[in-house]
């Protein structure tokens, strides 16, 4: 089951390629342990909506995540329980 919560983080590093190591949430940060899958979805064009740029991670306390980049506003999509 999913839910999507679509809440803001800030993303506190990034490996060479790009890809998100950490970011905080409420205050804690969190380890990414392992990035699933990524994936580009491209926004709705005719309302200007820029591509948002996808990402099934696993953290450090075991918890399952798409993140959502979009522009320079990085958010916890979905949370997978």
């Amino acid at each position: 089951m999913t839910r999507i919560v679509n809440r803001p983080i800030q993303v506190t590093d990034s490996n060479p390629q790009g890809f998100p190591v950490s970011f905080i949430d409420k205050n804690n940060e969190h380890c990414i342990v392992l990035i699933v899958d990524d994936w580009r979805e491209s926004g709705n064009w005719i309302e200007g909506e820029p591509t948002r740029h996808l990402y099934r991670i696993l953290t450090d306390t075991d918890a399952c995540l798409e993140l959502q980049e979009q522009g320079s506003i990085w958010s916890i999509y979905k949370v997978y329980d």
